[in-house]
């Protein structure tokens, strides 16, 4: 039940249309001064610094917790908080305040099934009847979200539906083109389509032939090859980049992520992967080197980027040390690169699974499930997909 609490956006111009957007602070044991201090605080820093004083202040490690999470939470850093609350919830299930803060974590991750369940929750336990109208609200507003986001899914396909005719029927005009392109590039980032870069990446190509001095078409395809680790195309395209827009962001970025593996040897020698293997280990075991390990790891990734296994030692260290953020992002880059291989799409769907992403985490899990080769591998992609499964449905 929560007594005594006081609700802040979670960003700044939340209204009572966005009532699942809004994280509840629970006053005690600060008093009626608190309640002051929140009706009169300036604007989110203040907010923020007041979440950290009490942070340090509480000498309960739940309060403690609860207003970290709610520091991260409000701060923009919506993903690193959710471990918070979920630990908060299981450890203690009938506090609403705690199930309330990660319904709205959820909510602004776009997780809209998980926001719903913990209100679902919430309101199956509630008998209170100021807490049961305020979930009633917060799930008018979800149905709503809801509804929005199936629009404009819906209006996005009908748009791609639409300009793939006209390129098939020859009436497409290159902004045509151009939409249709970003349409392709955003569905493969998103993990929405299951051709996903390949299919983005064929389209530009077509595209980019077509109109050979729209530098647009350039700069996405060089996107497409750098993500997937193309190294041969991407080396290409890049005269023509540089001739068309040689101030371009996209081939600046280009241009470092191959300088940073030419300097001293070409690729890396065994040595660099027992290296990584040995760093992963240390974080593994929570050594007191884990961190350094960590950062180590970083900059063999920053020399080696096109390197997708010490990538995966990278995002594998993040998850285990709990950088759920940087771990995610990593994850987002080896996802179109594993293919069917048994161990990246199992530590990808952990990574998904475990960081608020069950739906990825799935996909992926049930690709390692069909690519698993002993009983012992099918053992542990069943468990953890059944756990992803779980998760999904709330």
């Amino acid at each position: 039940m929560v007594a005594a609490v006081s609700p802040i956006p979670g960003r700044l111009g939340v209204d009572d249309q966005q009532a699942h957007l809004r994280y509840v602070i629970s006053l005690a044991p600060y008093g009626s001064s608190s309640q002051a201090f929140f009706r009169s605080a300036s604007g989110d820093e203040e907010i923020l610094g007041e979440l950290r004083r009490r942070a340090e202040a509480a000498h309960d490690a739940a309060a403690a917790a609860h207003y970290q999470a709610l520091a991260l939470a409000a701060s923009g850093q919506a993903r690193q908080a959710v471990p918070l609350f979920q630990q908060l919830v299981e450890a203690f299930p009938d506090e609403d305040r705690y199930r309330l803060n990660l319904s709205v974590a959820y909510a602004f991750l776009g997780q809209l099934d998980l926001c719903e369940s913990e209100l679902n929750e919430i309101a199956r336990r509630s008998s209170d009847p100021g807490t049961l109208a305020d979930v009633r609200a917060r799930l008018a507003t979800v149905s709503a979200d809801r509804r929005q986001a199936e629009l404009e899914a819906r209006q996005a396909s009908l748009q791609t539906t639409v300009l793939r005719k006209k390129v098939q029927a020859g009436t497409a005009s290159q902004e045509d083109y151009f939409l249709l392109a970003r349409q392709l590039v955003g569905n493969a980032g998103a993990g929405t389509s299951e051709t996903g870069w390949s299919e983005a990446t064929a389209f530009l190509e077509s595209a980019s032939e077509r109109f050979p001095d729209d530098v647009r078409f350039l700069e996405l395809l060089a996107t497409c090859y750098l993500i997937q680790y193309r190294d041969e195309p991407l080396n290409a395209l890049i005269p023509r980049l540089q001739r068309l827009a040689p101030e371009s962001s996209v081939l600046a970025q280009v241009k470092a992520a191959i300088q940073s593996e030419e300097p001293g040897a070409g690729m890396p020698v065994g040595s660099d992967e027992q290296m990584a293997r040995a760093w992963f280990q240390q974080v593994a075991e929570d050594r007191p080197s884990a961190e350094e390990a960590v950062r180590e790891l970083s900059h063999l990734v920053n020399r080696f980027p096109m390197n997708p296994h010490y990538r995966m030692y990278y995002a594998m260290a993040l998850f285990v040390r709990g950088q759920h953020d940087q771990a995610l992002h990593q994850a987002d880059v080896l996802a179109p690169l594993v293919g069917n291989d048994y161990i990246g799409n199992y530590n990808i769907g952990q990574i998904y699974t475990r960081c608020g992403q069950p739906v990825k985490g799935q996909h992926h899990l049930e690709i390692a499930l069909a690519a698993a080769t002993t009983e012992q591998d099918r053992d542990d992609a069943s468990e953890m997909l059944t756990a992803a499964q779980r998760l999904s449905t709330g």
